[in-house]
This record gives C-alpha cells, structure tokens and sequence, in this order.
C-alpha cells in the first residue's frame, strides 16, 4: 500500500509538470505514488491536484499544514488501491 508523506506533497508543489498530480501509479506490481502531468494521467488514479492541494493550504504554508491532510489524502490513496 503506497503512503501519502509530505514529501510527496511539497514534490507535487514543487514540480515543474504542466497541471501537476499526485496519482496512483499501477506500472508495477506494487502500486506507487507519482507526481506527473495531469494530462497524462488517468482521472480515476489521482489523488489531488496541485490546484487542490494550494486552494487547501493557501500561499503561506508549513510542513505541518502538510501532515494535516495527510490522513483524508491516504484515505484517498486506498480506496484507488482497493486498501482497506
């Protein structure tokens, strides 16, 4: 089961991919969380969007903020990935 952190979270903030992100990424046996191009990635995978995640935490931000939505974003992980 792939852990939403605030690593990847301060990744898909920082990325320079058009429309960035967070998605559940099935290209191998063990699914993984990625930060890719919105476009390229199917809607049913994501996890949130960077636009999401910045209309969340707003411009000043903190890694705690961060860790607040860690838990409802995990919850989303798993249920793409059947997780329970």
């Amino acid at each position: 089961m792939p852990t939403v952190t605030a690593a990847l979270l301060r990744q898909l903030l920082d990325s320079s991919a058009e429309n960035p992100v967070l998605y559940v990424s099935a290209d191998s046996d063990t699914p993984e969380l990625d930060v890719w191009a919105g476009a390229l990635v199917d809607n049913g995978t994501v996890v949130i969007t960077r636009t999401e995640l910045t209309d969340w935490l707003g411009d000043d931000w903190t890694d705690a903020d961060l860790r607040e939505y860690l838990p409802a974003l995990q919850e989303t992980a798993d249920s793409i990935t059947g997780a329970h």
